[in-house]
């Protein structure tokens, strides 16, 4: 369903009020449960990325809304909206309440950190981590979070799985965008951060490794290249600054 084009006709707009919430709705809505062409557990639609009532829309599903009761409601935003789950999140709450729900999102934001450590020596080593989900090294990163920049969610990140508290330096910003399994478009931004120290402290549940190596180690052991790139575009920038011979 995700990337979907689609028609739906509005059933409630925008600006209706809305006696079961008490307010008034602030997305325009469809109901789709027993239209022709759609599951019969998919109850309708959230529309957003326009902010006007409307009568009928065309776009594109963005996201899949799963209620624990079994009940999936489509969210379609125009084609130039990537919205992402936080973004999405802030503006369903007020019709989802407190209810739990997931999200399956066509869009999905990463940040994290290529940590560097320079010893008194003047030798400079690269953190890779593993993760548990996967068999190839990376560097840090996570989801982006509710209120969030993008250097605080790598800031986090880097804390969260390694224990690092590192240092972003400025002027460096590499951005990663690929498919997953065809349907969900990734982007990664990657910040160049340096450690004051080698001791890490893994967080357990999410990372098998942390390893400090060399530039041609870490280039060795990463598989993509896309982290290739991001390891080299930061040593030409650690070199130009005179942080590295």
């Amino acid at each position: 369903m995700l990337g979907r084009h689609l028609h739906v006709k509005i059933t409630r707009p925008m600006h209706t009020y809305s006696h079961q919430l008490g307010r008034a709705y602030g997305v325009n809505y469809a109901d789709l449960e027993g239209q022709r062409g759609f599951q019969h557990n998919v109850r309708g639609a959230y529309i957003l990325g326009v902010e006007r009532p409307l009568r009928t829309f065309d776009g594109q599903c963005i996201a899949v809304l799963r209620r624990q009761d079994g009940g999936k409601v489509l969210v379609l935003a125009p084609i130039s909206a990537k919205l992402i789950e936080t973004e999405i999140r802030a503006q369903l709450d007020f019709a989802e309440g407190r209810a739990p729900y997931t999200l399956e999102c066509k869009f999905e934001c990463s940040c994290g950190a290529l940590v560097y450590h320079k010893a008194e020596s003047g030798r400079v080593l690269y953190l890779l981590i593993k993760n548990r989900r996967s068999t190839n090294w990376g560097f840090p990163k996570g989801h982006v979070e509710a209120g969030e920049t993008a250097e605080e969610t790598a800031l986090r990140e880097v804390q969260e799985e390694t224990g690092l508290k590192i240092r972003l330096l400025e002027g460096f910003k590499e951005t990663s965008k690929y498919d997953i399994q065809s349907w969900v478009e990734k982007k990664v931004v990657f910040f160049l951060a340096e450690s004051d120290t080698l001791k890490t402290v893994r967080q357990a549940e999410e990372i098998d490794i942390c390893q400090w190596l060399t530039f041609e180690e870490a280039l060795r052991c990463l598989h993509f290249e896309k982290d290739k790139r991001v390891l080299n575009r930061a040593r030409f920038f650690l070199r130009a600054r005179g942080i590295v011979g």
